[in-house]
């Protein structure tokens, strides 16, 4: 877990957000706060000046996963996904050309079934929540999460 944490972060510290996207493959996505918080099944891709970070839905795999070379679209396969236009909103636009400083992150593993059907020993790390922080104290929180909704007020409940 450790060695994949310095590798994230030598691929992505003191880099320049050059570009920035969400992707969503199914029909509908969740806007709680248009500003600053949606949940939707697929992904983030974020490119830096010298290279690519995608975060998001793998099929191969039927869960989450990163990529520090590959595009989300390969990460997709064959579903059919469509782009959330990430920088019209004006707090993801204002990251363009900011530099990321720091990461915190939190981690999940899943373990692999052999032959037998019987559990692997091994435990295969993945993140399952990043936070980019970037100077003037602005940050991007990405997550995978299990939750509830609350009708009133319209909200996110039991978050996990």
């Amino acid at each position: 877990m450790k060695e994949l944490e310095s590798k994230i972060k030598s691929h992505l510290l003191n880099k320049k957000i050059a570009d920035i996207e969400f992707y969503n493959i199914n029909d509908n996505y969740i806007v709680f706060d248009p500003n600053s918080k949606w949940v939707f099944d697929g992904g983030i891709q974020i490119n830096v000046n010298d290279g690519l970070f995608s975060f998001g839905w793998n099929e191969a795999n039927q869960g989450i996963d990163y990529s520090l070379t590959g595009s989300l679209d390969t990460q997709f396969e064959e579903l059919p996904f469509y782009s959330l236009e990430a920088k019209k909103v004006e707090g993801i636009k204002s990251l363009i050309g900011k530099e990321i400083v720091d990461i915190e992150f939190k981690w999940q593993y899943y373990q692999e079934y052999d032959d037998d059907f019987e559990l692997k020993d091994e435990k295969i790390y993945t993140p399952v929540e990043l936070i980019l922080k970037f100077n003037e104290k602005e940050c991007i929180q990405i997550a995978v999460i299990n939750f509830q909704i609350k009708k009133d007020p319209f909200e996110i409940v039991n978050a996990v």
